[in-house]
């Protein structure tokens, strides 16, 4: 469970970044 959650949070924090850094 936190392998995954940490996976999960991992992608939507690049995604999130992506985004802030546009």
């Amino acid at each position: 469970k936190g392998k995954g959650f940490k996976y999960a949070g991992e992608i939507v924090r690049r995604k999130e970044g992506k985004r802030a850094a546009a």
